[in-house]
């Protein structure tokens, strides 16, 4: 039995369960980060990010520097929840806990 997009699935306590693919996990983090903006701010991020994925949006967002930075920033954050880009990007959260613990033990 595979998921439909060809991998095995998930086998949890007797229940079998798809794993969500990349472009849901990463759909689901932008809708968690867009939430927890505040409400007044929301629209405006959610224009923003689906200008900056279209190249004529882009194009617009390039004759405004601050939003385009802002757009790309934000973007490129929502990609550390992709586990090989945030490999690529040298983002490993494992790594990140163990130095605050070392911190926090160095203070005590």
């Amino acid at each position: 039995m595979s998921t439909p997009d060809g991998k095995a699935p998930v086998v949890g306590a007797g229940v079998v369960v798809a794993e969500p693919a990349p472009e849901s996990r990463a759909l689901a983090a932008r809708e968690r980060f867009l939430r927890a903006a505040p409400p007044l701010q929301r629209n405006g991020l959610r224009l923003l990010l689906a200008l900056k994925r279209r190249p004529r949006g882009a194009q617009l967002l390039a004759h405004l520097p601050a939003a385009d930075q802002v757009a790309h920033a934000t973007l490129a954050l929502l990609r550390y929840d992709d586990q090989r880009a945030a490999d690529t990007l040298g983002w490993d959260p494992d790594a990140v806990v163990a130095r605050g613990r070392a911190l926090r033990e160095r203070r005590a």
